[in-house]
């Protein structure tokens, strides 16, 4: 996964929180709590490089502003 690709799931995250299993499903990512939050420390990992974290911070911002757009819209 691209820093974008788990920014774009982490927007999606915070806007529907009760539909996690939905939103990794349609990523193919299947086994519930134990796969997700496997996948959030390995990103927590990867974001300790600040290069990276950067990276983050700006893509999850452009995917927040996009649902707020999408919901205006």
């Amino acid at each position: 996964w691209s820093v974008d690709d788990y920014a774009r799931v982490c927007a999606e995250l915070e806007r529907a929180p009760h539909g996690a299993d939905q939103i990794w499903a349609s990523r193919g990512i299947h086994g519930g709590l134990p796969v997700h939050e496997a996948i959030r420390v390995s990103w927590q990992s990867k974001m300790r490089d600040p290069v990276v974290r950067s990276q983050f911070v700006a893509c999850l911002e452009r995917h927040r502003m996009a649902t707020v757009e999408r919901k205006q819209g």
